[in-house]
């Protein structure tokens, strides 16, 4: 068992599946933090590393302290590549034409600065690993949700106090589950 955030883990799931026994990571976010802290998805906890786990965890407590994922461009704007050498294979298709690659015009310097600003400006908005809720931040947020839609009285909110099922379904005969979970002190 391998212990993350006070849950214990079981250590013969792959790690994208280990980690959906943390309440409100499911298979894709658990992909995305597992691509994020370049942990392997088919990995078994047992093989990561003391480091991968304290950064498992760092970034599972607290992940809007974690630090931004850096910009690493791929090639630069004006890359245009050579098909003569044997590193990159040729355009399949009919048109083999290098000359009509080569006439491609490079953008303006003007739009690729005003596209490096607006990403720079944009860092921390487009990672949207920042902003996820795990555990006890979760289930607080469900509880005061629920507390919320009691207190303005919504429609919600009563199906909530009387114990009944909130997203329309049926009540004749399946509000059992309902009955039973969703009261005021439900645990998210």
């Amino acid at each position: 068992m391998v212990y993350i955030m006070g849950v214990a883990l079981s250590d013969a799931y792959p790690a994208k599946i280990a980690l959906t026994g943390i309440y409100g990571i499911g298979r894709t976010l658990a992909r995305r933090i597992c691509a994020r802290l370049q942990i392997h998805e088919n990995a078994p906890l047992t093989s990561l590393t003391p480091q991968q786990t304290t950064a498992l965890t760092a970034f599972l407590s607290a992940p809007a302290n974690a630090p931004l994922l850096p910009k690493l461009p791929l090639a630069s704007p004006h890359f245009r590549p050579n098909f003569h050498t044997n590193l990159v294979a040729p355009p399949t298709g009919k048109a083999t034409n290098t000359n009509a690659i080569k006439a491609i015009p490079p953008k303006s310097e003007t739009s690729l600065a005003a596209r490096a600003q607006n990403e720079q400006q944009s860092v921390g908005l487009g990672d949207r690993l920042r902003n996820i809720k795990v555990e006890t931040d979760l289930r607080r947020a469900v509880r005061e949700n629920i507390m919320h839609h009691r207190l303005v009285n919504t429609y919600i909110g009563r199906r909530h106090a009387m114990g009944l099922p909130v997203r329309g379904q049926r009540t004749n005969s399946n509000a059992k589950t309902a009955r039973r979970l969703n009261k005021l002190e439900r645990r998210g």
